[in-house]
């Protein structure tokens, strides 16, 4: 089993004038045998990561003097206010640091720069040393998003839209086809969109949107559910059509502003056909 000292754990954590993990049951524990049962067990669980039995001893014996009342009461750090701090990286070949700063402190005092900038002598503080969760990653990491053109499912088990998601690249309209050559998911955003229906292939919908594809099109399942009086609703709510036969997959990425977007809609609308009664899209 390893030891504090190569684990890298300070010591400090029960230091004599503190006792700071005792002092924390002090404060929790109402009931002085409440206290008395869990400083037990907590000083088994250090005596089992070899802590000097002598250490938690003085911790606990100072602590048993302190009223709950009085641990309670946050102490008064005032008098440290202006001391300069030290933070050095815990280590334990950074413990003589210590001893070196106090048994040497006279010496840097009598220097007139010195002596003048630091009156007090400094406070050593410790910051955590890197552990193993800083460097490891986590066990269960998103997939990548595919490079290959199409449209593709974001995997979130809460997303509406993966169930209607279209892969298919080829996107063909009452006038002409077009090739999708970008790669599209349920978050991409600021893109030209088609909705298709399984039930009638060449009725479709052009939109655009500068929010994800994703948001989008779960504001469409809701004019369907709640058949409001717009085109895409209206198809879907008719005779033996049901939202489930509506599809979705994005056309273009956009990179600029709402203006440029809306007009490069309008040239999908007309060149494809999309403008009713053929498609979806209201006349132009």
């Amino acid at each position: 089993m390893l030891t504090p000292t190569l684990l890298s754990i300070p010591l400090t954590l029960l230091p004599p004038s503190g006792a700071s993990q005792f002092l924390r049951l002090r404060r929790i524990c109402s009931d002085t045998d409440d206290f008395e049962e869990k400083a037990a067990e907590m000083s088994d669980f250090f005596l089992q990561r070899d802590y000097p039995s002598s250490l938690l001893n003085v911790a606990l014996h100072k602590v048993r003097c302190i009223p709950r009342q009085v641990a309670l009461h946050p102490s008064s750090t005032s008098d440290r206010s202006d001391r300069p701090v030290v933070v050095l990286t815990h280590h334990p070949h950074n413990l003589p640091v210590r001893h070196i700063l106090k048994t040497n402190w006279f010496i840097l005092k009598s220097s007139p720069s010195v002596g003048e900038t630091f009156s007090l002598p400094p406070l050593l503080a410790s910051r955590r040393d890197c552990n193993l969760r800083d460097s490891l990653v986590r066990s269960s990491l998103r997939s990548p998003v595919p490079l290959q053109p199409g449209t593709h499912a974001c995997q979130n088990p809460r997303c509406h839209t993966c169930p209607h998601i279209c892969h298919s690249t080829t996107l063909t309209g009452p006038k002409k086809d077009f090739n999708i050559k970008r790669t599209f998911s349920c978050t991409s955003r600021n893109l030209i969109y088609v909705i298709s229906c399984l039930k009638c292939p060449k009725v479709l919908y052009i939109g655009e949107t500068e929010r994800t594809l994703s948001t989008r099109f779960t504001e469409h399942l809701a004019d369907i559910r709640h058949r409001r009086c717009r085109s895409v609703a209206q198809h879907f709510n008719s005779s033996n059509h049901t939202s489930l036969d509506a599809r979705v997959k994005g056309v273009w990425q956009m990179y600029s502003t709402s203006t440029d977007r809306k007009q490069v809609e309008s040239d999908f609308i007309l060149s494809l056909g999309t403008s009713t009664p053929d498609g979806l899209n209201a006349k132009m």
